[in-house]
């Protein structure tokens, strides 16, 4: 295991490396949250309250919150608004790319996101910047703003 000398805490070098081709963001930061959980016990995961949430799952999350209950958009209207997500307990970042990619691939979608991502374990701040970057991707194509922010803090 690799460790960072200023803080203590693995880096995990492994599961930064690029996911598999043609990989979305959400696939990949769970990819690499997969990775980073397996090198951790089940009772450190337990204590850290880590879950990697599936894609699958994370994606349906994500059309709820954007599309609303019934998939009809309910009054929504994202079209060139800020939205700003605070994933409080962001883990690899899995829920958090689902939701940005979720919007950017809206019919009209906002102008701008606004993500802060939060996880108390240090080993998942690399994790959370390399899916930030891969998300200003997917919002560059879209012609949105994206501004992110990650903080190794307890949120909650």
């Amino acid at each position: 295991m690799i460790f960072d000398r200023a803080q203590q805490v693995p880096l995990w070098a492994d599961a930064i490396e690029p996911a598999p081709a043609h990989s979305r963001p959400t696939d990949a930061a769970y990819w690499r949250g997969s990775i980073a959980s397996r090198a951790r016990t089940r009772d450190a995961q337990r204590e850290l309250g880590q879950y990697m949430t599936p894609p699958p799952i994370a994606r349906f999350i994500a059309r709820r919150m954007v599309e609303g209950h019934n998939g009809h958009n309910e009054g929504r209207n994202w079209s060139g608004r800020v939205v700003r997500v605070l994933d409080p307990a962001a883990g690899s970042g899995v829920l958090a790319a689902a939701l940005v990619e979720a919007l950017a691939a809206l019919p009209a979608p906002p102008a701008a996101i606004e993500l802060l991502s939060c996880d108390v374990d240090a080993s998942m701040v690399p994790l959370l910047e390399r899916s930030a970057a891969e998300l200003e991707a997917v919002c560059r194509d879209a012609n949105v703003g994206l501004t992110t922010r990650v903080q190794q803090a307890d949120f909650l």
